[in-house]
């Protein structure tokens, strides 16, 4: 099984593509993890309020599974496209926050538009994609073509 960890770029890398995939998923991974619970405000001149999908990837022998956290998107707003073993997510995020308490009034709005391609090194079967979405988690499952699935045989190994 491949598996891609979670990245917050919008630098597609080929699953297994480039010895630096791993340095790069792995910064962008400790990235995430230094800015968890910072305010949105001070986080602003790092990631410009750009928002942008963390993105699961898995492979097995007959399909791959892309689940996406799109957490206060709405279906609606949310697009996919698959073209030439490449897959789309565009859409766009449209969140408020408000807080009133006595002699306080806080008001936050955030809206984006993002796009994530996210190509396949096998094969798929355009006829047979599922998706997914529920509780801010879109789950699309891509089953790889015929080609694909059979291209892939075991060998046996003899002894001595």
């Amino acid at each position: 099984m491949t598996f891609l960890s979670r990245r917050n770029t919008n630098i597609p890398v080929k699953l297994g593509s480039h010895p630096m995939a791993n340095m790069v998923n792995e910064m962008n991974h400790l990235f995430d993890r230094m800015t968890v619970g910072m305010p949105r405000t001070e986080l602003a001149p790092l990631t410009e309020m750009s928002f942008i999908p963390s993105i699961d990837i898995q492979e097995n022998d007959k399909e791959y599974t892309v689940e996406a956290e799109l957490p206060g998107v709405l279906d609606k707003d949310i697009e996919l496209a698959l073209e030439n073993n490449t897959l789309m997510i565009k859409g766009e995020k449209r969140a408020e926050e408000k807080e009133e308490r006595e002699n306080y009034y806080h008001l936050e709005r955030s809206y984006g538009s993002f796009y994530r391609t996210i190509p396949f090194t096998s094969e798929v079967d355009d006829e047979r994609v599922k998706a997914n979405y529920k509780n801010g988690i879109l789950k699309i499952n891509i089953a790889k073509s015929a080609k694909a699935v059979t291209a892939r045989r075991k060998i046996d190994i003899q002894k001595g």
